[in-house]
């Protein structure tokens, strides 16, 4: 018996590049939040040149003879990937208010709440988010 599988089955670029919706989970009991974050994938062209670019710093730096990136710098980094990738939220608010989304805003939620980059990582790195259903 031969198994055959169709090969778009396997494609993650796509959705990785339209960006999915990524519900959050309340840290206290980890239930949906009704907060939705549209997320582009590891395997998208957005994500692919933030790493580009990263390893042509990296390289840069070495180069001049600068010392490795330290944590804080680190951090910074991934809060910015996070934000590049982020394309939108709904159903976030603070103070009372409906959070407006730009990618400012997004990088200083990601550099504020480390649960809410932990969920976006996680999120974007797992392919089985960005195959079509």
């Amino acid at each position: 018996m031969i198994i055959m599988a169709e090969l778009s089955t396997f494609d993650t670029v796509t959705r990785s590049n339209a960006g999915v919706d990524m519900e959050l989970k309340r840290l206290s009991d980890g239930k949906p939040s009704g907060v939705f974050f549209t997320l582009l994938g590891k395997d998208g062209d957005e994500f692919r040149n933030i790493l580009a670019e990263r390893e042509r710093m990296i390289t840069d730096r070495a180069a001049a003879g600068q010392p490795l990136l330290s944590a804080a710098e680190r951090d910074d980094l991934n809060c910015d990937m996070f934000a590049r990738c982020t394309r939108g939220w709904r159903g976030l608010e603070e103070g009372g208010k409906a959070v407006e989304f730009n990618r400012d805003k997004a990088k200083d939620i990601y550099t504020k709440y480390p649960g809410i980059r932990e969920q976006a990582n996680v999120f974007i790195s797992d392919r089985a988010n960005f195959v079509h259903a």
